[in-house]
């Protein structure tokens, strides 16, 4: 392998986000965590595990990404609280997460709010690189057990 793939091959590495390496995301309490995910069976889990980890941020939930741009919206106007983290689904159907992150770091107010593109299943590079492209803060591929997503929460 190359300089150049191997320098590459490290950048992937560092993109992709292990549970216990995701402090580094979280500022302060007062801030909500927002995710958008267009299965409400998923939104569910994702509640039920946050609630287990004990987090003490609000948990805000979307499933449709009009109702998640009109939150963001309302943090422009200053009617919503900017949020601490955003987690996107990449694969919904109206509008996918590669969309939604565009628009949202169209805004120089969001500039500095970390975005991971994350409950989604694919593994796939190409995925990882756009999401990296688009200005996504790490990709997190959907968690396979209750405890893998307590674990992700309790290290945000």
């Amino acid at each position: 392998m190359g300089s150049g793939a191997k320098r590459k091959a490290i950048m992937e590495e560092q993109f992709v986000i292990e549970a216990q390496n995701v402090k580094k995301f979280t500022r302060g309490l007062q801030k909500p965590i927002v995710l958008l995910d267009d299965d409400d069976a998923q939104i569910r889990l994702v509640e039920t595990c946050y609630k287990m980890s004990k987090r003490e941020n609000q948990l805000i939930c979307f499933s449709q990404p009009d109702e998640f741009l009109k939150y963001m919206n309302g943090v422009l106007d200053g009617v919503n609280k900017k949020p601490e983290l955003v987690l996107l689904d990449i694969n919904m159907p109206q509008k996918d997460g590669f969309e939604i992150l565009e628009s949202i770091r169209s805004y120089n107010e969001f500039s500095e709010v970390p975005i991971v593109i994350m409950f989604t299943a694919s593994e796939s590079l190409q995925d990882k690189t756009k999401s990296k492209k688009l200005g996504a803060d790490g990709f997190f591929s959907k968690p396979t057990s209750f405890q893998d997503y307590i674990s992700f929460f309790q290290n945000i």
